[in-house]
This record gives structure tokens, sequence and C-alpha cells, in this order.
């Protein structure tokens, strides 16, 4: 299976892939949030979940499994190897890491959820980026997730970020769309994912 991505704002790139045989695999959209006027509450965590930053060497191989259990329906997600994802989050230039925007909710010793941010260049200037939030199907349901979108956003906030993004699939299962709606977050189309099966 081949597959590309398109941007939205390329009108040109649905006509000429659906010529060339691909059709559309998933969609995503941008989720923004203008910080300066947004009402955004104080994080409110489950009983007994504690919220820190990352810990490098000490939080590594039970946060990646947490991002595999959390992610485990997401599409294409699974495929991702623990190796490509360190790089991809935290090696590759590209990737801004900045450890002190990992945060990591946890339950007694267990990664209940994380919240993998960043900082980035959009339309001129640095805006809070969320990469990945998670949170383990066992602690679903409990406002972890809201806790830690808002926790993120506030210290977008608190840094001076005007603007704060995320990508998110259109068909996700976990009811992360409807999350980041009611934090106040508005979605822009962002990219489809088109595929073509090669042939044999």
């Amino acid at each position: 299976m081949l597959t590309l991505t398109s941007w939205a704002q390329d009108s040109d790139a649905a006509p000429f892939l659906t010529r060339a045989g691909f059709v559309p695999a998933r969609y995503f959209l941008q989720m923004r949030i203008d910080l300066v006027q947004a009402q955004l509450p104080a994080a409110v965590w489950p009983e007994g979940v504690e919220n820190r930053c990352f810990r490098l060497g000490i939080d590594d191989a039970r946060l990646f499994a947490s991002f595999r259990e959390a992610f485990a329906d997401h599409w294409g997600d699974a495929e991702v190897s623990e190796d490509e994802w360190w790089s991809e989050n935290r090696i590759a230039p590209n990737a801004g890491y900045d450890p002190t925007l990992w945060f990591v909710a946890l339950d007694c010793e267990a990664v209940a959820g994380f919240s993998i941010c960043r900082e980035r260049e959009a339309d001129g200037e640095v805006i809070g980026w969320v990469s990945l939030l998670g949170v383990r199907p066992r602690w679903r349901g409990r406002g972890l997730g809201e806790a830690l979108l808002t926790q993120s956003l506030s210290v977008f906030r608190e840094r001076g970020h005007r603007r704060a993004a995320l990508n998110v699939d259109v068909e996700n299962a976990s009811g992360a769309l409807r999350l980041y709606e009611k934090t106040g977050m508005t979605p822009v189309p962002a990219f489809t994912v088109w595929s073509k099966a090669l042939r044999s």
C-alpha cells in the first residue's frame, strides 16, 4: 500500500491524486485555541493521580509502554517502533524536546496518561503545540485527559504564547475531538492521508 499526504490548503492535490488512483484514507483536523481569549479552568486531577514533568532515564520505558496502550486503537500508531518514537519526539532536530513540557500523570507508579508538548513556529510566531495526548483505557472517563490538556494550555499561556494547537484524526475513537471542543479549541482542516494499492 502506497500512502501520500496532502495539505488542506492545496486545492489541486485532491483532483490530482484522485486521477492517479489514490483514495482518501484519513482526514485530520488542526484544533486551535486563542490563549489570550480562552477561559481555561484550573486542571482538576482524578483522586490519587499526581502530575509532574517527564524525568529522562526514569520514565522512558513506562512512558513508551503507556503510549502503546493509549494509542493501540489509533490509526497508524501501532506501527511505530520504540526507536522511531523516541527519535520523532525527542532526538530529531525538529523534535523541539523540552522535558518541562512533557507532562506525566502517575497513579502510584503507573503512568495513567501523558501530554507531550513543544513550542513550534507557525505563521511567523511561536505557538504551543500538543504533539501527543493520551490516557490509558483503565483511567479513561475520569477527567484525566481534560486535566492534562488544560494543564498544557495553561503552561503555554504562562510562557507568553498567544496560541496553541494540535492535530487530530477525524475518526479518533477515544472521544478526543469532543474533549478538544469542550476545552474551547476550534477545528480547521489540516491534511488528508491518501492510499493506493500497489500492483503485484
